[in-house]
């Protein structure tokens, strides 16, 4: 397999970029007191205040720089004075109201003696890089916006500067880190153009050298950190050079180098009391040496080590992120036990630093909590009542409507009943009218044949001889006929009585058909012809 080996050039490159950054880069710093036209009785306190910065000593200190620039007239110096006493909180990270009230001090100050670079420095730089280090990332962002719209009104370039810084560092905790870089690059392009203060370019330059390395853009780092390397004003600015270019190295897996780097930025670390407040990016960088290199014992003490820092106790997200990766590192290590009590470890910590730093906010939760579920036990019984109400109103709307139901049947069935006895007492006053008629009728043709049988009944059973024996039989004739007609009325009175009771059954036949009736099988029988003649089975 061919191998392609780096050309030359380049190694000379690199070779040139460590001699400038070895020498130069301490001339420059003691270019700083001319830049700013200070005295050198009072440069030289203040970088005695700066190396004691993490010190409680540093406030007494600051308060003797600040009578000491007032006696001269040094308004800057004076603003830097209180701004040490500001960076002392903001160091040690634990009193946020101290940084609160220090940062309003600062502004006070800058805004009475005209200074707005010390203005936006203490609102930008200190409060809300501290809500950035807390992890306060909406704050931080709220911060920011309302200062870019300040500066903007005012049209003060610095201050939307330092805007675009703060919005940088924002995004790249939030891991956006195209934005981090378009807002960094943005706040480089307004210091160049306007010619603002470059003391913190070299910075600005390496933080974004760093971006670029995390989304893997090795060429524009390199290009970044090559720029940082020019404008170094101070110890700090040449510790974070040397522990951005080493995580370039490392990103590009040249770990020699990287460790060359890493030992640069330590050695400044041991030389410059004030660059020890900064360790905790380059224990970040030396871990991921280990890492790569595979050395994973001296990973696990850098963590170790890493974990009784001053910074460590007090920003606890890091702390917390860093159990993790230790965490990560035993399992990747095999030893799944340890890494069992480590992430064991890290809920522990979470559970403590939530409940010792939201002790008022568990309250709020716990009593709004309390009244959610209040709420929403009030609203369940209330749903309840309305399901119960609701139900009881549909079960009476069925009921009423299943007895408005029955009742219309039973309505209807009335009047169907009253209807028909209506038509029965109808047809029975139309058939007790018929039958009156009818024995009207009846009566009278009953009573004249019966008249003319006891007529001559009694004209025979007389004792009168005057009536011959041709007389009498005519007589008897007469009975015997008007017998007979009485005995077929009555005959067809009982007929006629037999068709109500339904024991008559009528045949319609022809008269050429043949007639037989088993009078076993019927009481009567009448053949009635297409005439209508009524016969009985005599005829």
């Amino acid at each position: 397999m061919n191998t392609k080996k780096p050309p030359l050039p380049i190694f000379i490159f690199l070779f040139c970029l460590g001699i400038l950054c070895s020498f130069p880069m301490q001339g420059q710093q003691r270019d700083t007191q001319k830049e700013y036209n200070v005295d050198s009785t009072l440069y030289a306190y203040y970088m005695r205040c700066k190396a004691e910065v993490s010190s409680p000593i540093v406030m007494q200190m600051s308060d003797t720089l600040f009578l000491m620039a007032e006696e001269q007239g040094d308004q800057r110096m004076q603003a830097v004075a209180l701004c040490n006493k500001l960076d002392y909180y903001y160091y040690k990270n634990n009193q946020p109201d101290s940084i609160n009230h220090y940062v309003e001090i600062v502004k006070d100050f800058a805004k009475k003696t005209n200074q707005p670079k010390y203005y936006y420095f203490a609102w930008s730089k200190r409060l809300i890089n501290y809500y950035i280090k807390q992890h306060q990332n909406n704050i931080a962002l709220y911060e920011a916006n309302k200062m870019m719209q300040e500066a903007e009104q005012e049209q003060y370039m610095d201050g939307i500067a330092n805007a675009y810084n703060v919005l940088s560092s924002i995004y790249q905790l939030k891991r956006l880190y195209s934005l981090a870089i378009d807002n960094k690059k943005k706040e480089i392009e307004i210091t160049l153009e306007y010619g603002l203060d470059k003391y913190n370019l070299s910075t600005t330059y390496s933080m974004l050298g760093g971006l670029y390395s995390l989304t893997g853009k090795t060429d524009e780092a390199l290009e970044c950190l090559n720029k940082s390397a020019t404008c170094i004003y101070s110890s700090t600015q040449e510790f974070y050079y040397y522990v951005r270019l080493a995580q370039y190295y490392l990103l590009i897996n040249d770990n020699a180098q990287a460790w060359d780097y890493l030992k640069k930025a330590k050695d400044l670390s041991n030389a410059k009391k004030e660059v020890q407040k900064n360790l905790q990016e380059y224990a970040g960088v030396l871990k991921q040496y280990y890492i790569a290199t595979k050395q994973y014992e001296k990973a696990l003490e850098a963590y170790d080590t890493f974990f009784h820092t001053d910074y460590a106790k007090i920003n606890s997200s890091l702390y917390k992120e860093t159990m993790m990766n230790k965490a990560n590192l035993l399992v990747k290590m095999g030893r799944k036990e340890e890494a069992y009590v480590q992430y064991g470890a890290v809920f522990s910590y979470i559970k403590s630093s939530f409940e010792k730093n939201y002790p008022k906010e568990i309250d709020q939760l716990t009593t709004h909590f309390q009244a959610d579920q209040l709420t929403y036990q009030n609203e369940q019984d209330r749903l309840f009542s309305y399901r119960f109400y609701l139900g009881g109103i549909i079960i009476c709307t069925l009921a009423l409507f299943l007895f408005l139901y029955f009742s219309w049947k039973k309505i209807f069935r009335l009047k169907e009943s009253k209807r028909s006895q209506e038509c029965m007492i109808q047809k029975a006053e139309r058939a007790i009218k018929k039958k009156n008629m009818f024995l009207s009728n009846m009566s009278h043709e009953v009573r004249t044949p019966l008249n003319a049988i006891v007529g001559f009944s009694a004209v025979l059973s007389s004792d009168d001889d005057s009536f011959d024996e041709d007389s009498r039989k005519e007589f008897c004739e007469i009975i015997k006929v008007n017998s007979f007609q009485l005995l077929k009325l009555i005959n067809d009175i009982l007929d006629f009585s037999d068709f109500e009771n339904d024991t008559y059954i009528v045949y319609l036949i022809d008269q050429r058909d043949v007639f037989f009736c088993d009078l076993r099988e019927w009481k009567q029988v009448v053949l009635v012809c297409p005439k209508h003649k009524l016969a009985t089975p005599q005829d």
